[in-house]
């Protein structure tokens, strides 16, 4: 079992544009075609390259908070018991690809909508 959470943008973001905005950069290799993955002793983050969605698929209050929302980005988090310096990762990991990119999601810790406001 897995922790699971998007992100959803306005535009769609390749593979190179994703791994050129998360942390430790280095450490993180491709799995598959489309598939970013940082592994850990105990634990590994899966990033996803964006894929279109069709505006029936983007939860109704992400779609508020941005509109435009057509591509999702997979972030998945394995084990679903990781310690917690793996859950703080994904989130780092997670607020800096929504920040660079102005996308919305969940926060998988609270469920809460959040919308990350692009960099300058």
């Amino acid at each position: 079992m897995s922790l699971d959470t998007e992100l959803f943008s306005s535009r769609p973001i390749s593979l190179e544009e994703l791994r050129q905005s998360l942390p430790s950069q280095s450490r993180w290799r491709q799995y598959g075609g489309d598939t970013l993955a940082y592994e850990a002793d105990r634990w590994q983050l899966l990033v996803g390259e964006a894929e279109t969605v069709g505006p029936q698929d983007v939860p109704a209050d992400l779609r508020e908070l941005l509109p435009a929302a057509r591509y999702r980005i997979g972030f998945i988090l394995e084990p679903v018991g990781a310690p917690e310096e793996a859950i703080a990762f994904m989130m780092a990991t997670i607020a800096a690809v929504g920040r660079r990119f102005g996308c919305v999601g969940y926060d998988p810790c609270t469920g809460a909508s959040v919308a990350y406001a692009r960099l300058p």
